[in-house]
């Protein structure tokens, strides 16, 4: 009889542990598939000209680096701080669309996906470089000072 009851306690406290990991808000919400989906197909990515007034703008950069954006809202939130309850608040409640701003684009993608795992949707990353207009443009130039023996 005791051993009955100990099974029957060891299920409920499982049910229970089984219910509050369900309802927990800090559980990924969004399939991997489709985010998988969306970066190879580049729909993530948004270029800094196509930035226009359906766009908010999170700079995740420490440094206050400016994204020559006027007429775009930019909200300043450093990585580190973003998953802060306010932060996540904002994002969740905001109705427009929302890029994801850093000179380094891996700590755009690397926010981008917790972001996403969290629920939120409608994220995009701005592109870090305009490729078309770089500095240097290289060119394969052949050595001829190497001579065949």
């Amino acid at each position: 009889m005791k051993k009955l009851i100990i099974v029957f306690l060891l299920i409920a406290v499982l049910v229970i542990l089984a219910v509050l990991r369900l309802s927990n808000k800090n559980i990924f919400q969004n399939d991997a598939s489709l985010v998988i989906e969306s970066i190879e197909n580049n729909s993530n990515i948004v270029s800094k000209t196509q930035l226009n007034n359906e766009y908010l703008i999170i700079n995740l950069d420490n440094n206050n680096s400016s994204i020559n954006s006027q007429s775009v809202e930019t909200i300043e939130i450093p990585f580190k701080k973003l998953l802060e309850k306010e932060n996540q608040n904002l994002l969740i409640h905001s109705d427009l669309k929302i890029a994801l701003y850093s000179e380094d684009v891996a700590v755009s993608a690397k926010a981008f996906t917790l972001l996403n795992q969290l629920g939120i949707s409608k994220l995009f990353i701005v592109e870090s470089g305009e490729y078309e207009n770089e500095i240097f443009q290289y060119k394969f130039r052949p050595d001829t000072t190497i001579r065949p023996e």
